[in-house]
């Protein structure tokens, strides 16, 4: 009976603190959010894989908090690893780094197609409005 106890308190703790730490809403459609952003991913050859997609955003919400909700929203195949400083994007719509060459892969820029922050993805917070554009490179920039 008293390990029992033991294991509900611990868990009803668990809970709790799991809860506080995820008070950050994800994001949404945009009609149900103060703020929205545009995310757009070309691959390959201008290959277009989602055209200007807006998405309702929150205060904290990242450049991968959006694009794992518009790559489900849209069943576009996403794979990336780590979270917040250590994301990184391996492959959307099933293209990979390394698909093409040593220097391929997955690269994001905010507002301007040359403007990418010298961050993870999972890092760069987001400002109402804020086009994200992820884009497809076969070599360096």
């Amino acid at each position: 009976m008293q390990k029992t106890f033991h294991f509900i308190i611990g868990l009803l703790l668990v809970i709790t603190l799991l809860t506080a730490c995820t008070n950050q809403k994800l994001p949404c459609e945009p009609q149900n959010a103060a703020m929205s952003v545009t995310i757009s991913i070309t691959g390959k050859d201008n290959e277009t894989i989602l055209s200007d997609y807006q998405v309702g955003i929150f205060d904290g919400n990242t450049v991968l908090d959006v694009l794992v909700y518009a790559a489900q929203k849209n069943n576009i195949q996403l794979d990336y690893t780590g979270l917040s400083k250590t994301a990184y994007v391996k492959g959307i719509d099933n293209l990979y780094e390394f698909d093409y060459g040593s220097a391929s892969g997955w690269v994001y820029a905010i507002n301007d197609p040359v403007n990418c922050p010298g961050e993870s993805c999972g890092a760069y917070k987001l400002k109402d409005k804020d086009q994200i554009r992820w884009k497809y490179i076969t070599e360096r920039l």
